[in-house]
């Protein structure tokens, strides 16, 4: 136990756990607490403007969006599910293993987070405002009705989006790092913005759920057990156990398309991220290997 003052676990420091010492500065920390901070702003203006007449002049605006080629907003929801997104971050993270073991307890925390506001507020979605025959409201996929506030797809979105600008190498070029976080960032963004453009949510869901989703990310990343999970999957075996789920993952995606239809290109894409993100992880498993080896010999 630490005897030492925390700014941050100030006179209750005693009734804290040792695992969880130190946690929450390391959160506000990240990126200066810049994510925490947009998030809550992002929470309050979804919640202000909940089910207005804002909420539902934008709604009938974003929707319009689809119009002519609703083909790729309709990737873009699908790519925000979480198994979807428990690929991409898999398939894209060999050298980063902690955001492996991050993606899991996000799906956790954010899971029971999500489920815990759906059934509280018990939000109608929009297609039960407008209705199947209305002249410019058109939704794209299944037929949602309940339970709206807040968007679990953007959840997933801007989770991933946080999770995969954290744990960067910072021997690679500022500009590189950037342009990284930049684009998972816009592709976050546009995701969220799909389940508008879909019919499936109205503006504020998305704006709460883009809120958790930015939240979640520091949290879990910051969490001791996710440090411990990811040196786990550091291991050898736990990499090859990763390199096969993979590339078998983004079979049982195309198997199982989730309510989208994939164009062959779409398709192949997805072959092709699960069959080199699963060579990356052998190769990995390889050099841990070899790791392993030479500190045993020594």
């Amino acid at each position: 136990m630490r005897d030492t003052w925390d700014p941050f676990l100030p006179t209750w420091s005693h009734t804290v756990p040792e695992f969880l010492r130190g946690w929450p500065q390391a959160v506000l920390n990240t990126h200066r607490g810049v994510p925490l901070a947009l998030a809550a702003l992002l929470a309050i203006v979804g919640s202000v403007i909940s089910r207005d007449e804002f909420d539902q002049h934008w709604c009938l605006v974003i929707n319009q969006w689809q119009q002519p080629w609703p083909y790729p907003w309709e990737v873009l929801t699908w790519s925000a599910l979480g198994i979807v997104a428990f690929f991409l971050i898999t398939a894209l993270s060999s050298d980063q293993p902690r955001r492996v073991a991050a993606l899991l307890m996000a799906v956790v925390v954010g899971g029971l987070w999500v489920h815990a506001v759906k059934r509280l507020v018990l939000a109608d979605r929009p297609l039960v405002f407008y209705g199947l025959d209305h002249p410019t409201f058109h939704v794209v996929g299944d037929l949602l009705r309940a339970h709206g506030m807040p968007s679990g797809h953007s959840v997933s979105a801007m989770a991933m989006a946080g999770l995969m600008s954290l744990g960067l190498n910072m021997q690679v070029a500022a500009w590189r790092r950037w342009l990284w976080v930049g684009t998972w960032t816009l592709l976050g963004l546009a995701q969220a913005l799909s389940r508008i453009v879909v019919g499936a949510h109205w503006p504020s869901d998305v704006l709460v759920g883009s809120a958790i989703g930015m939240a979640v990310a520091p949290l879990v990343w910051h969490l001791p057990v996710t440090e411990k999970l990811g040196a786990w999957f550091s291991r050898v075996l736990p990499r090859r156990a990763l390199a096969l789920t993979v590339p078998s993952l983004a079979v049982g995606l195309i198997l199982v398309p989730q309510g989208c239809e994939f164009a062959p290109p779409v398709a192949t894409a997805v072959l092709l991220l699960g069959a080199w993100g699963g060579w990356r992880w052998w190769q990995s498993s390889n050099v841990s290997a070899a790791v392993a080896a030479s500190a045993s010999a020594s």
